[in-house]
């Protein structure tokens, strides 16, 4: 789920964040599990803002995004989205052993199974 919403709020993140507001060079939102805890991760490298500027716009952009952005077809698609992209298979080793490096769970006897 996590991977859901990060997919479905980075981009409009960096869209407001970066390129309208122009905030910092750095702006992504990523998830992070923290001692067995889901969430996600809101980051902008800001040479002009002080961190408790940033929090603000972080925060002002997340209600933003629940109330006037979020809409059912944009959920929707996204979601079909991201359906269609877990359903493919794996194009070549290297995104295979990323895959499984992120998930922390490598298959070291594949040829075993």
């Amino acid at each position: 789920m996590m991977n859901f919403l990060e997919n479905l709020i980075d981009e409009s993140m960096f869209d407001i964040l970066r390129n309208k507001q122009q905030l910092g060079y750095t702006v992504y939102c990523g998830e992070r599990c923290t001692r067995g805890v889901s969430g996600l991760l809101f980051t902008i490298e800001s040479s002009k803002y002080n961190p408790w500027e940033l929090q603000e716009k972080i925060l002002t952009f997340i209600q933003t995004f629940y109330d006037s952005i979020l809409t059912e077809k944009l959920y929707t698609d996204f979601l079909k989205g991201l359906i269609n992209k877990k359903s493919e298979s794996f194009k070549d080793i290297t995104e295979d052993y990323f895959l499984q490096n992120q998930k922390k769970d490598l298959i070291w006897h594949r040829r075993d199974e």
